[in-house]
């Protein structure tokens, strides 16, 4: 028979469509931020330490430069002889009857077996791409190694100018505020000589 679609769903009889993934307990979650006491003055040594502790980039840096350093001692097994064991088993069987002008006859027949196998490969000679493999994961552990440090300076330049820049501001503040006293007291003074009589109005 033909196949008849269904009649389409009223609008209010749709489900909304929901792509949202469910949420997997076998992830890593990702720790929380360190916490920030409002009351302690911070040192510059501190915010650097809290900077790199809780920034992405340290992190992700840092995950970058230990594969590579994995991925040197991949590369350093080429040296590393092969073992590999195979092993199979098997089990037929079969039943059958025949019937012929002579008479029926049956026949059964099992048949079993095992086979295992050890086998030992190691590359002795391969006209140095073993050693060049190496070489490169080296070098490539090197310049993770120099890109994880570059990032660290880069947080620790980032959160020095910055600290210094806010000592800066505080300190124009400051004076800004003293400046504004100054002017209030020398303001205060001239009226109370033109209330004495011994300041003049320019």
């Amino acid at each position: 028979g033909d196949i008849v679609p269904a009649p389409p769903l009223a609008s209010a009889q749709r489900a909304p469509h929901d792509y949202t993934l469910p949420a997997s307990p076998a992830l890593a979650s990702v720790p929380p931020p360190a916490a920030l006491d409002a009351t302690h003055p911070y040192t510059l040594p501190e915010l650097i330490d809290l900077a790199e502790s809780t920034n992405p980039l340290t992190r992700i840096a840092w995950n970058d430069a230990r594969n590579a350093a994995l991925a040197v001692g991949i590369a350093k097994t080429a040296y590393l002889p092969n073992l590999s064991a195979t092993a199979m088993g098997g089990y037929q069987a079969k039943h059958g009857s025949t019937s012929t002008i002579l008479g029926d006859s049956s026949s059964n027949t099992t048949v079993h077996g095992t086979i295992s196998a050890l086998s030992l490969q190691w590359l002795l000679f391969d006209f140095g791409g073993r050693a060049a493999r190496v070489e490169a994961a080296e070098q490539a552990s090197i310049a993770s190694n120099v890109a994880f440090t570059a990032v660290h300076q880069q947080v620790i330049h980032d959160v020095t100018v910055a600290y210094y820049r806010y000592e800066a501001a505080r300190s124009r503040a400051a004076s800004a505020r003293q400046g504004l006293a100054n002017a209030d007291a020398i303001l205060a003074a001239s009226r109370a000589r033109l209330r004495q009589g011994v300041g003049t109005v320019v």
